[in-house]
């Protein structure tokens, strides 16, 4: 007996030896579910190895086994905490499983300790941009393109957190200066871009009434007066912009930064600033930012950012079949990337196509079930396939996830009215309210009420309803009669 169990043990490194060749055989093979029960035979045999168990959640994260990997992934950890292969994957599987912020701790450890990995910044950046981190999600895909500048996915990234920061900043300037010539100004800027022309006359306009020396808004009006054929009004313009001369820049301010193109001076220097001007200021920069990083995405050879790109662009436009035609493009060049297939999905139910985006949907969600971005979409698609029960089970599980998103309320609200459940919608259209812009969401309180038989509330909600009405109404009738393009004051 004794004899038998020296042997045993003499001959157990060479099995080790031979599953650890076998594993990694199957792992350049990339036949990475066969190499599942190769690691974890290895791991059950030496339990304290973080390499081995690394390994293992690495080949459980590449056959498609987020949730499995999470397990030995932190375990290797927890053994060797700056196991790259281990950070990497742990923080990969958390992203795909759509919990963002625990994939954050591991990637910035990873690009702490072993700074400079393309991958893994990126991932770090897409993360860090997801929770709303936008300036440091930016500082990241800066790096990303100095360590790769022919990467389109760090030029797409970079505009897309600059075009966050310049929302943000347009957001706090219309907290902090309302109705001001700053705020009027940004969003002429804004109808501007969009080919609002009339509007962006109008908002202009209003602009200049406010704040008389704001340089550019005279030069955008007659840039407006020329597209309508108006060049002598034009003219007047350009004269009225030349009378404000040139800023004086003997000390720098965050006018001079914008004038001389030193837009991320300018940024860092209204860093600190808390007033509309220097949110007006930061507002443009970022969105000029944004606007260079998008055009090298658009020098680059066709790529799937450079889809990505076209399809935000159409989607910003309302062109839904477009932008999912787009989406298609680029997920020919990389079909198994899962947040491709999501904004596909998206753009599908956008364009109405809702059968091809359930497909799609649910295949995510298999893999990923307690994505909240998932689940609210499965949730809007099945509110326009008039399911509103397993409307419900989703918008729940996305609710649940971030109980601070208004519109997955407010979907959660329609679903649970169509359900019959008007008691329940009450509070998720409460919470959803100050996010109503056309009024519907007032109206919709008010069949809840009527349907829970709270008289008394629905006679107070279909007030505040004809109120909103009322005023948005009176805000069209405005808009109809002021914005004409009339002739420069003098003229």
């Amino acid at each position: 007996m004794k004899g038998l169990l020296l042997l045993a043990l003499a001959q157990q490194p060479d099995e080790l030896a031979r599953l650890s060749q076998q594993g990694k055989t199957l792992m350049m093979e990339q036949r990475f579910a066969d190499a599942v029960p190769v690691y974890e035979r290895l791991a059950k045999a030496m339990p304290g190895n973080a390499g081995l168990l690394s390994n293992l959640g690495m080949a459980l994260h590449l056959s498609g086994e987020y949730k499995r990997s999470l397990g030995p992934l932190e375990q290797a950890l927890k053994i060797a905490p700056r196991t790259p292969g281990a950070l990497f994957y742990l923080g990969a599987s958390y992203l795909r499983l759509g919990e963002t912020a625990k994939a954050i701790v591991p990637l910035g450890t990873l690009e702490a300790s072993f700074p400079g990995n393309p991958a893994a910044l990126g991932m770090l950046a897409d993360a860090k941009f997801l929770v709303g981190r936008f300036e440091e999600s930016a500082a990241h895909f800066r790096k990303l393109a100095a360590v790769d500048p022919e990467n389109p996915k760090s030029w797409l990234g970079l505009g897309r957190a600059y075009e966050a920061l310049a929302d943000r900043s347009a957001g706090e300037l219309a907290k902090t200066g309302p109705g001001g010539g700053y705020w009027f100004a940004l969003v002429a800027e804004s109808r501007s871009r969009q080919s609002q022309r009339r509007s962006a006359f109008y908002f202009y306009r209003k602009a200049l009434e406010l704040t008389p020396g704001l340089r550019g808004a005279h030069a955008a009006l007659a840039a407006i007066y020329r597209e309508s054929g108006k060049p002598d009004w034009a003219s007047a313009e350009d004269a009225a912009e030349k009378a404000l001369g040139a800023p004086e820049c003997s000390a720098p301010t965050l006018e001079c930064h914008f004038r001389t193109g030193r837009d991320e001076t300018l940024v860092r220097a209204a860093r600190l600033l808390k007033t509309p001007e220097s949110f007006y200021w930061r507002a443009r920069a970022y969105s000029r930012l944004a606007a260079a990083a998008f055009d090298r995405v658009g020098r680059l050879p066709e790529s799937v950012e450079s889809w990505a790109l076209m399809a935000e662009l159409h989607q910003g436009q309302g062109r839904f079949v477009e932008a999912a035609k787009a989406w298609e493009a680029a997920l020919r060049l990389e079909p198994a990337d899962d947040g491709i297939k999501q904004d596909l999905a998206a753009a599908l139910h956008q364009a109405k196509d809702d059968e091809r985006a359930r497909k799609i949907t649910e295949e995510l969600l298999a893999k990923a079930p307690a994505s909240p971005e998932l689940n609210f979409l499965m949730g809007e698609i099945c509110l326009a396939q008039q399911q509103p029960e397993p409307a419900i089970t989703h918008l729940m599980k996305a609710s649940q996830a971030d109980p601070g998103a208004l519109p997955v309320r407010a979907a959660l609200a329609r679903a649970l009215l169509a359900a019959g459940h008007a008691t329940d919608a009450i509070p998720h259209l409460e919470a959803a309210l100050s996010m109503d812009e056309d009024g519907s969401l007032h109206f919709q309180l008010v069949r809840a009420f009527q349907t829970a038989g709270d008289t008394a509330k629905a006679k107070a909600a279909m007030a505040r309803y004809q109120e909103l009405r009322g005023k948005l109404a009176a805000d069209r009738q405005v808009l109809e009669d002021e914005v004409k393009i009339t002739a420069p004051p003098g003229q």
